[in-house]
């Protein structure tokens, strides 16, 4: 996922990542290739789905 992430994005420091889990292995190579991880509180990210749809999701600029 990591190697996907920078064929799209070749800098690290354009990419972010939004994830339900604050720690564990994801999390861990994410962070190794400099890559920025927020955790998000999984109900909020129900409700936001609920509110726009998992189509709609805003991408960084």
């Amino acid at each position: 996922m990591v190697d996907w992430l920078l064929e799209h994005a070749p800098n690290p420091t354009d990419i972010a990542v939004a994830i339900e889990m604050p720690h564990g292995p994801v999390v861990e190579a994410l962070m190794d290739r400099g890559i920025l991880a927020f955790s998000v509180n999984p109900k909020q990210l129900d409700r936001f789905r609920d509110r726009f749809g998992e189509a709609t999701v805003p991408m960084l600029a």
